[in-house]
């Protein structure tokens, strides 16, 4: 049986959102929104805060 490793909220964080630019869904240059990106993918600020300082 495989273990199960609990992956932090700001690296899920860092993947959804790497994944988001990749998938054009910012303009470029254009600013992210740290509280709506934290509503749309259902998390506090603090991970997505820690995920685009990466």
């Amino acid at each position: 049986m495989a273990k199960l490793v609990p992956v932090k909220l700001s690296e899920r964080a860092y993947v959804k959102i790497k994944k988001m630019i990749s998938d054009y869904r910012f303009s470029p240059g254009s600013r992210l929104n740290v509280e709506q990106l934290a509503r749309d993918l259902g998390t506090s600020r603090t991970p997505i805060w820690e995920a685009v300082r990466r």
